[in-house]
């Protein structure tokens, strides 16, 4: 079982060994503008790819520099796992992550499309087998809940959903009230843990 061989902290290990250190260490605070992770909302990414590494494919929604699409692609890589796909309307963030995917050796495992997220080519081109969808693009109620609806349809029955920024948004918050039954599972720092099942 690749689950009992691979750990969180092996993920991460391998990032700063491929010479990519994507997020503080110690607790330190981010560099907004570098778009870095806390560490335990790395690891909870990191977390949330391995869990969920052999049932469906990862979603990002929001590339940005590309840190949190590198974790799950890396996990899914070393679990020998469905790729993760992360979709940005940016040229220059779709860029950056392709930079990423060259030094971590991601091709096969972690896959940038640049446009809209709810355009419907791009929609076309994601399977509907997404057992892990993280969504942390435009921030206001109703592209959260655009976003989530949109590929509501392309969850797995067990899939997990993870809100970036839901305790720093308002939008992210009320889009969650909308959208789910429950309060979340978890919350990892700004991050909110969801299952598919509670959706509304």
């Amino acid at each position: 079982n690749p689950l009992s061989r691979v750990t969180v902290n092996e993920v991460l290990s391998a990032l700063r060994t491929a010479g990519y250190y994507c997020y503080p260490q110690h607790g330190e605070a981010t560099g907004a503008g570098d778009g870095l992770i806390w560490p335990d909302e790395a690891l909870l990414l990191a977390e949330s790819a391995l869990q969920t590494s052999h049932t469906g494919i990862a979603l990002e929604l929001g590339t940005y520099k590309g840190h949190s699409a590198s974790i799950m692609g890396l996990t899914r890589k070393l679990t020998d796992g469905l790729p993760t796909i992360t979709i940005d309307h940016s040229d220059e963030h779709s860029r950056a992550v392709n930079d990423k995917i060259k030094v971590l050796a991601l091709h096969h495992h972690l896959i940038a499309l640049t446009g809209s997220s709810t355009n419907s080519f791009i929609v076309s081109l994601v399977p509907r087998n997404v057992s892990l969808l993280f969504v942390d693009g435009n921030h206001d109620e109703k592209p959260v809940i655009q976003d989530v609806l949109t590929y509501s349809h392309h969850l797995t029955e067990t899939a997990l959903i993870l809100l970036h920024d839901y305790t720093r948004r308002d939008g992210v918050r009320a889009a969650c009230c909308n959208l789910f039954l429950t309060l979340p599972e978890r919350i990892v720092r700004t991050t909110a843990v969801f299952h598919k099942e509670n959706l509304r």
